[in-house]
């Protein structure tokens, strides 16, 4: 997608939406984290170099043939295979959006970033009405990080922490004092260890 052509683009998404669609069956399974990973490389930054490029698209093609195996009924532990895609799928998210906060589309890759929070959340709590309030805390989290002087990967994971403390709380309907102390002790290695 680097390459700006619009016709590898078009081929992209029509072999994508083939290789899903093809068994029509359980289509719906895993279908916003099919969105989010046909859309991602649309959002790779132009100066990335040719090594951090290969490791996104090797991390987006092994999430994309995790999608067919749930999908597909393939991969047997299902729950467990949809919610690691889905963390997997939102901390190559927060890398990207970190990598181009400087940009100029500042309001464009933040809206993608909090439409694909909203598509991961979905498919992690599977109850839309708690998928909702935490995209907007979890966007607001990312405007606010964008703005502190830290590097890309610390952000990135600054703000996967509290993802993953968010999502973990809402599904298990409690906050444990063990995951706040271990959370605590992450954001501050991650503020000592930035410039």
């Amino acid at each position: 997608m680097r390459s700006g052509s619009l016709w590898w683009g078009v081929a992209y998404v029509l072999v994508a939406f083939f290789l899903y669609m093809r068994p029509i069956f359980n289509s719906s399974a895993v279908l916003p984290l099919f969105f989010g990973v046909l859309v991602m490389p649309f959002f790779f930054p132009l100066n990335l170099g040719i090594i951090v490029a290969g490791l996104f698209s090797i991390a987006l093609t092994f999430l994309f043939f995790a999608v067919l195996g749930i999908k597909n009924l393939i991969l047997t532990n299902r729950k467990a295979w949809r919610e690691g895609s889905a963390y997997l799928f939102s901390y190559i998210l927060f890398l990207l959006f970190f990598m181009q906060t400087i940009s100029g589309t500042f309001w464009l890759i933040w809206l993608w970033a909090v439409v694909s929070i909203f598509l991961a959340l979905c498919l992690i709590m599977r109850d839309y009405r708690w998928a909702l309030p935490c995209t907007a805390l979890i966007g607001e989290l990312l405007w606010v990080t964008a703005w502190l002087p830290m590097g890309f990967i610390g952000s990135a994971n600054l703000c996967f922490a509290l993802f993953f403390l968010i999502t973990g709380a809402v599904m298990e309907n409690r906050i444990s004092m063990k995951k706040i102390g271990i959370l605590t002790a992450f954001i501050l290695i991650v503020f000592v260890s930035s410039r």
